[in-house]
C-alpha cells in the first residue's frame, strides 16, 4: 500500500488532479514511482485477450487503427495525480456501486500485481481514443482539416482529459478545425510563443 493511499475510501478532487509539477515531495515520487511500474505492467499485458475486449462499432470513426481493439472496454487510460498516485480511467458504464467487487477491477490488480490505484469515471475508452487519433492520421477527418487549414501542428491523446488533442498553431485555424470535429472526443488546443491554451 502507498504511503497514505487506501483503495476503500472515497476519494478526493485532489485525488483526480493531474501532476503538473516539476518539484514532488519524497512521498509522491515514491508513489510515482510504483504508479510508472505499474503502467509499464499493463501496457505489456497488451494486447488484451480477457472478457471485456472492446469492439469498435462499424462507422465509429470510420478509421480501424491496427491496434485499436487491443484494449479492455473499461480502459480509458491512466495518469498520475497530484500525490503521485496511478489514477485509471475508466468509461461510466463499468463505474458502478460497489465496482471494486466487480471482476474488471479485480482484473486490474492482477494486471498491477496490487489495489494502490484510483479509478475516475471518463466518456471514452482508449479504443475510441486510438481510433481518433487514426481518423486524424489517415482518415477523411485528417483530409478534411488539410483542405481547409495550414495543417494540424500535432495531436494525442491526452489521458486526463480522456480526449484526443489537436494542435494548431492559430485561433484562426482552431475556429476551422473546430467546425469538422465531433466534440465528444476531441479538443483543440492552440500553440504558439505564448504558450498553449485550449480552444473549446
Amino acid at each position: 500500500m502507498l504511503n497514505g493511499f487506501c483503495p476503500s475510501k472515497r476519494y478526493t478532487e485532489e485525488d483526480y488532479e493531474l501532476h503538473t509539477s516539476v518539484i514532488a515531495t519524497c512521498e509522491a515520487a515514491e508513489n510515482m514511482k510504483k504508479a510508472n511500474e505499474m503502467t509499464r505492467l499493463f501496457w505489456e499485458s497488451l494486447p488484451y485477450r480477457g472478457k471485456y475486449k472492446a469492439l469498435i462499432k462499424a462507422g465509429e470513426y470510420t478509421v480501424n487503427s491496427f491496434f485499436a481493439d487491443d484494449f479492455p472496454d473499461y480502459f480509458g487510460g491512466t495518469y498520475i495525480n497530484v500525490k503521485g498516485n496511478l489514477v485509471v480511467a475508466v468509461t461510466k458504464k463499468y463505474m458502478r456501486h460497489n465496482y471494486r467487487k466487480k471482476i474488471w477491477y479485480k482484473e486490474l490488480i492482477g494486471i498491477f500485481g496490487c489495489e494502490d490505484f484510483i479509478c475516475r469515471a471518463v466518456s471514452n475508452n482508449y479504443s475510441v481514443l486510438v481510433n481518433g487519433m487514426s481518423e486524424l492520421a489517415f482518415g477523411m477527418l485528417g483530409k478534411s482539416i488539410s483542405e481547409v487549414t495550414s495543417g494540424i501542428v500535432g495531436y494525442g491523446i491526452n489521458d486526463y482529459q480522456n480526449k484526443v488533442v489537436i494542435e494548431v498553431s492559430s485561433f484562426e485555424e482552431a475556429v476551422k478545425v473546430e467546425q469538422l470535429i465531433p466534440h465528444e472526443i476531441y479538443n483543440t488546443i492552440v500553440v504558439g510563443d505564448d504558450n498553449s491554451r485550449y480552444f473549446n
